[in-house]
């Protein structure tokens, strides 16, 4: 643990040690994927929240009727804003499922398996 730790920066060695408490507590409860599983639900969380948000947004702007031409560029400004973050989102799962795959031996268990497993976890 030692040498695993002089090889990051005296500032970072604290963030370093929670995080490998971190995924010690995670593997404990997942052995397979230990964090990973963690992050996959939150993301498919953060993904089930921006869809019912869109939802919501066309409502909205149905339910409003005329009132709306005025409101819908600022919902459709923030909506496009949402995409963006989306974007940025799905690039970061992207990197994430290549580690999956590069620790996993080729990525052979597919990352549903790990939401519904986390879901029975009560995660």
């Amino acid at each position: 643990m030692a040498k695993l730790l002089s090889e990051f920066p005296i500032t970072h060695r604290e963030e370093v040690v929670n995080f490998l408490a971190y995924e010690a507590d995670a593997r404990l409860q997942d052995p397979i994927y230990g964090c990973l599983s963690r992050i996959l639900f939150l993301q498919h969380q953060l993904k089930q929240l921006h869809m019912d948000l869109e939802a919501a947004k066309k409502d909205l702007i149905k339910y409003m009727g005329p009132q709306a031409h005025h409101h819908q560029a600022i919902i459709i400004n923030n909506t496009t804003n949402n995409s963006v973050f989306q974007q940025q989102q799905q690039n970061g799962n992207n990197m994430i499922h290549m580690h999956d795959g590069d620790s996993h031996g080729g990525g052979s268990s597919s990352p549903s398996s790990a939401e519904q497993q986390q879901r029975s976890t009560g995660l």
